[in-house]
């Protein structure tokens, strides 16, 4: 009896162990989440609203858009990794909210879409079944992490410009 309890806490844990290899945990959720409050002090919330508005409509956002003043919410953004020679997808929920200031994004909620070999939720870790386990987390995330850094990229422009 003890010895099942032990295997079971160990399948239930593994998941967890890999992705916070890599992966940041919210402590709270015990998910994925990538989250920051970036400052840019030269900026009004309004101004910072519109270039989030304009980056995230200039990307495919597969699902609907839910915003008001102060804060923009995609139920489903993506990016893509190319992993064993197929573009696979990674869906995500992004919140925005913006302050004078400053704006804070938070990135949960992810699922990869393996192009024809199904999807699965990153927070319970990939499937066993799935050739190269290690390597597909780490093309996720480096993917994840270059979508933060075009959505830095994009607040950070010269919001007076007219050019």
């Amino acid at each position: 009896m003890n010895s099942q309890f032990i295997i079971i806490l160990i399948s239930t844990l593994i998941p967890f162990y890999a992705n916070s290899q890599t992966f940041p945990i919210n402590q709270e959720t015990g998910k994925i989440t990538f989250e920051e409050v970036v400052h840019h002090n030269e900026s009004s919330a309004s101004d910072l609203y519109i270039q989030a508005f304009k980056f995230c409509t200039s990307k495919s956002a597969a699902g609907s858009i839910t915003k008001s003043d102060d804060f923009i919410i995609l139920e489903v953004m993506h990016t893509t990794f190319e992993y064993l020679g197929k573009d696979m997808i990674v869906q995500f929920h992004l919140d925005m909210r913006f302050k004078e200031g400053r704006y804070k994004y938070v990135l949960s909620e992810f699922i990869i879409d393996t192009n024809g070999g199904g999807k699965f939720n990153l927070d319970n870790g990939v499937p066993s079944y799935m050739i190269g386990k290690k390597e597909m987390p780490k093309r996720a995330h480096l993917s994840i992490t270059n979508f933060i850094a075009s959505l830095k990229q994009s607040m950070s422009l010269n919001q007076n410009s007219d050019w």
